[in-house]
Order: structure tokens, then sequence, then C-alpha cells
């Protein structure tokens, strides 16, 4: 599996909450902060798994079965894990910031 710059605009775009007075024109797929990538990360589950790095199989897989295994497993990541990963990346944004003044 490569993640490539069109993985990392895919999840973004399944990130980004739609601004219901613009267009797709104006917005592109629409707005994203903590609360998005938070609620993103926090609902994980394995067919957004699948929907990320894997989006042609989605056509092919039997959606019953991903259902049970988003059933089966939850979300890939819990709440705890989820703050984890996002406190490392605000502080090492913090870090490179202040390592570049």
């Amino acid at each position: 599996m490569e993640i490539s710059p069109a993985t990392v605009k895919h999840a973004i775009t399944m990130m980004a909450r739609p601004l219901e007075s613009y267009g797709p024109c104006e917005v592109g797929a629409g707005f994203v902060a903590g609360a998005e990538v938070h609620s993103f990360l926090t609902g994980f589950t394995p067919s957004r798994f699948v929907g990320l790095f894997c989006p042609e199989t989605l056509n092919c897989a039997q959606a019953g079965g991903l259902a049970v295994l988003d059933e089966k497993l939850g979300p890939l990541w819990d709440e705890q894990r989820v703050a984890l990963y996002e406190g490392l990346f605000w502080n090492c944004i913090g870090f490179a910031v202040a390592k570049v003044k």
C-alpha cells in the first residue's frame, strides 16, 4: 500500500464537512478543522480504511462483509489513541514552527 498525494487528498476530502451555503466549485469538499479530523479518526472503521486506501475495491467488496467487520471491530482507534496522535502532531508542529523561527 502506497500513500500518495492522491491518498492524502482523498483523506482530506473524506474528513471535510460540507458547507451548506456554498457549492463544491466555491469551497471544494468543504471545511476541515480539528473537530472534523478527530471525528474522522475516532470513527475510522474497516470500511473507511478500505474506502481510503483501496477505493477501487469498494465496488468489488461485498458491502455486507464490510458492515460485519465494522460491527465486530468498531473504530480502529479509540479516543485515547487518537488523542495521543493528535498531541504528537500538534507538539511536532509547534516544535517545527519554533525551530524555523
